[in-house]
């Protein structure tokens, strides 16, 4: 009596599969692609045929979530104003007989002096996330001018955008 043996059944599993290099048949539009990030900052491409548009709408968006106030340079560009000193001559000190228009003027004074502290540590964070998204040949274009060394020492977000501003367009131009 000879016994019928079954053949073996190869073991298909994913990392059988993997071992061997086969990867798994997947049908139209059941393959597992990963979905972009929305708030995924691209890399800025440098020349004509650039991605500045779309480069400017996502760097600004994370800059405004991480940096607050700061991060309006990128959207505002050149129309960019720092917050400024309550001017003391907008109180009535000299008619102030509660104390209370001193009292304004301190706290304004105060609120002011707290946002600028605020600005200036995250300026070089700005400047690192914006550099950190420039393309090789951006960055290199960028340094070729003559106030890159200042800008860099500084580490000045609003230098380093007018420069990258000035040489992609410059790049279009072309």
């Amino acid at each position: 009596m000879s016994k019928d043996k079954e053949p073996s059944k190869p073991n298909n599993s994913d990392s059988e599969r993997k071992k061997k290099g086969f990867q798994k048949w997947n049908r139209r539009g059941q393959s597992e692609t990963k979905k972009k990030d929305p708030e995924a900052i691209p890399v800025l491409k440098y020349g004509p045929a650039n991605n500045f548009t779309v480069f400017k709408e996502a760097l600004a968006n994370a800059a405004l979530k991480e940096y607050g106030a700061l991060g309006k340079l990128i959207k505002q560009g050149d129309e960019y104003k720092e917050p400024k000193a309550p001017d003391v001559e907008d109180y009535d000190l000299e008619e102030d007989d509660t104390g209370l228009q001193k009292a304004l003027y301190l706290e304004d004074l105060k609120d002011y002096r707290k946002e600028k502290n605020k600005l200036d540590e995250n300026r070089p964070k700005l400047y690192g996330l914006i550099t950190q998204y420039l393309s090789i040949e951006s960055l290199d274009e960028i340094k070729r001018q003559a106030t890159f060394d200042k800008v860099d020492e500084e580490a000045d977000p609003e230098g380093l955008w007018k420069l990258q501003r000035k040489v992609q367009g410059s790049a279009e131009s072309v």
